[in-house]
């Protein structure tokens, strides 16, 4: 029998990132998705995957923001806990711990742009493309990817952030200025196909797809 599932990508703009997308994918209502910064500590487990939403940039908090949806509705929504430099949707800042509600092509910024004695870190920008699709059973599937998919079933999708500690890479940047940098949305190119190296179990999933 098949299931709903939910599939985020999100796809950075204007700055180069250390991978082209990010796909989050959510299979029930009470998934959420942490967004925040990432750290170059090994023992935090907090590096940048395809699979996380953890970014290498200094204006972010480490948890910055959290991503949830209604499978049923179709909806995703994504609320700011209170990060210490904000997060803008299409260059409205949304407020503090309420839920907005997320379209296709839709533009979330992160931070903004921060100086901190002679360097200048700039917010984080990602445009969102949903994906509503129904999970065919693991015998739909081609026999290859019946362990691929049955090890995701038995993987939480929620990406937890431990508390902030003393390191090297502090939690958030101690601001000397800062400004909001403004994103020229009209110049993107929004591309709803899922893009085409996928992983065997993103495949299966598209396969039972609902657009």
């Amino acid at each position: 029998m098949s299931e709903p599932r939910a599939v985020v990508l999100l796809h950075p703009v204007g700055l180069t990132d250390t991978l082209p997308y990010r796909s989050l994918t959510f299979k029930s209502d009470s998934d959420q998705v942490e967004i925040g910064r990432s750290s170059k500590r090994e023992n935090k487990n907090l590096a940048p995957a395809r699979h996380n939403a953890l970014f290498d940039s200094r204006v972010m908090s480490r948890t910055h923001a959290i991503l949830s949806v209604s499978l049923q509705k179709k909806l995703v929504h994504i609320h700011d806990p209170g990060s210490m430099h904000g997060t803008w949707l299409n260059q409205e800042k949304i407020p503090i711990d309420k839920d907005m509600t997320l379209s296709n092509g839709d533009v979330l910024t992160f931070g903004v742009e921060v100086v901190r004695g002679s360097d200048t870190f700039p917010p984080l920008a990602v445009r969102c493309e949903c994906q509503w699709l129904e999970t065919p059973s693991v015998h739909d599937c081609p026999r290859d990817s019946e362990t691929v998919l049955q090890k995701q079933y038995q993987t939480s999708n929620t990406f937890r952030v431990p508390d902030y500690d003393d390191d090297d890479d502090d939690d958030d940047c101690e601001i000397t200025a800062h400004k909001q940098v403004s994103l020229d949305l009209t110049s993107l190119s929004y591309r709803s196909a899922v893009p085409d190296d996928l992983s065997t179990e993103e495949r299966c999933f598209k396969r039972g797809a609902i657009y």
